[in-house]
């Protein structure tokens, strides 16, 4: 298991990533339609001097899934003599005011931990969600939490990349609705595990361009060039700007990112993974997206797919690692 990387030093910043799996609620277990969120309680004193249980942060509402990654993170500051403890619940808001469905019946389970045992353990720390009763429902709920630094500023490289597809067989990408998931292998993880950095919008097109994103380079591979993404990609489903668990997988394919090194440039090469192609007149990699079970299955399988990254630049962000 990966190494959490954080200073064991007074007040540092720290965020913490979630992500369930199995999720099953009592009263959807026929329909299994879950909407989840995660809120995060902490004990803080209010202005009576009492400690008291706040809530302090919660990540997006994912819509009809029940293995979600939620982007965004909770923060906290970490104290190296205080165990800070957390208690996180994660809420089913299908068909609801998210707000007004944050309550106790509306449950899928909670675990409660603290900061330093997160840490303590590597840095990645899985959990049964917990919920009285205990039902043969609920009995299997998962959580993930993942612990990492927010740097300084002064740590702050930002990473504009841009994805970009072609097909081996003419319009292959028109009879679908793709959007990409990026995940980062966790160092020294044995089976390899990958943690979900971001996820693309989804486009309609012959020849697929996914919007730029920037991202810090200690975000994507904790500033470590010889670390392998693995992309997901998936066909959107509904019209709407939500990604479910109906959506269907495209195909995955792993990308060394040491072939993109900035620094290195003549470290691009030709290999068995990876073939030269011209992309609106830039040299590009391109890497085979192959669908996973398939690819064993059917020994006539080919992929028509192939994804690229089209444009890698580094910049300067100051206002990432920030509190903000």
């Amino acid at each position: 298991m990966a190494q959490c990387q954080i200073a064991n030093t007074e007040g540092c910043n720290v965020k913490i990533h979630i992500s369930c799996r199995n999720l099953t609620s009592d009263n959807t277990c026929k329909s299994n339609v879950i909407t989840p969120v995660v809120v995060a309680y902490a004990e803080k004193v209010n202005f009576n001097g009492k400690a008291e249980r706040q809530q302090i942060g919660r990540t997006e509402i994912i819509y009809n899934t029940v293995n979600p990654n939620f982007k965004m993170t909770i923060k906290m500051k970490y104290k190296v003599n205080q165990p800070q403890p957390v208690e996180f619940v994660a809420y089913n808001v299908e068909g609801q005011n998210p707000i007004q469905a944050m309550q106790e019946e509306n449950s899928l389970g909670k675990v409660c931990c603290t900061l330093k045992e997160i840490i303590s353990n590597g840095g990645h720390l899985v959990k049964p969600l917990h919920k009285e009763p205990c039902t043969e429902w609920t009995r299997n709920n998962i959580i993930i939490l993942t612990a990492e630094e927010i740097l300084p500023s002064s740590q702050s490289e930002l990473i504009e990349i841009t994805f970009s597809g072609c097909a081996n067989q003419g319009g292959f990408w028109k009879q679908y609705r793709p959007y990409l998931v990026i995940n980062r292998l966790i160092k020294d993880s044995n089976p390899p595990e990958y943690q979900f950095v971001f996820r693309t919008e989804a486009v309609t097109s012959e020849k697929p361009i996914w919007k730029s994103t920037g991202i810090s380079a200690y975000e994507l591979c904790r500033h470590d060039w010889n670390i392998i993404l693995k992309v997901d990609c998936y066909h959107q489903m509904t019209t709407t700007r939500y990604y479910t668990d109906e959506d269907m997988i495209i195909g995955s394919c792993l990308i060394d990112l040491s072939k993109y090194n900035p620094w290195e440039p003549t470290r691009l090469y030709h290999n068995n993974n990876a073939n030269w192609r011209f992309n609106d007149g830039n040299l590009a990699l391109t890497h085979p997206c192959e669908h996973p079970t398939q690819i064993y299955s059917n020994q006539h399988y080919c992929n028509h797919d192939l994804i690229s990254i089209m444009n890698l630049k580094i910049t300067y962000d100051p206002t990432i690692g920030s509190d903000e």
